[in-house]
């Protein structure tokens, strides 16, 4: 009987060890904050990126990110780009599926089903496409 009551009392132990306290993460209500989470210039320099992500910064899991470009001499928003984004983690050579980039107007690019499905360094290979030919790469660390 005393095994059973030890074996009973390592799993409840268990669970909680495994729970969290944290409240849950408030569902994205289509506001990102005000403040840029970074802003990177593209390769060219010709464009100046801001990168805004719910939540922010970045953590693990499904996020919405927003990507403002704007013409880097002046401030100009960039509209009718194509954006493809690749999700990359360069220390396991790998990435998930490719998230949906929406063109929101006023140089804003919506990016959702962008799953960071581990901790650690992350990259957003970032393609321009239209009136502009250009890359920019935002890179974080999520924990």
């Amino acid at each position: 009987m005393n095994r059973h009551l030890l074996a009973i009392g390592a799993l409840l132990a268990a669970a909680t060890g495994c729970s969290s306290s944290a409240p849950p993460e408030a569902p994205f209500d289509g506001g990102f904050p005000p403040t840029p989470f970074m802003t990177l210039p593209s390769t060219s320099g010709a464009l100046s990126v801001q990168l805004r992500s719910w939540p922010q910064p970045p953590s693990q899991g499904l996020i919405v990110a927003e990507l403002t470009v704007t013409q880097a001499d002046g401030g100009v928003p960039v509209d009718g780009l194509s954006v493809s984004i690749r999700p990359w983690m360069p220390a396991m050579n790998h990435g998930p599926i490719r998230p949906t980039v929406t063109d929101e107007d006023g140089g804003r690019y919506l990016v959702t089903n962008l799953d960071i499905y581990m901790a650690g360094e992350w990259e957003l290979q970032t393609s321009f496409s239209g009136p502009i030919e250009d890359h920019v790469t935002p890179e974080f660390e999520v924990p």
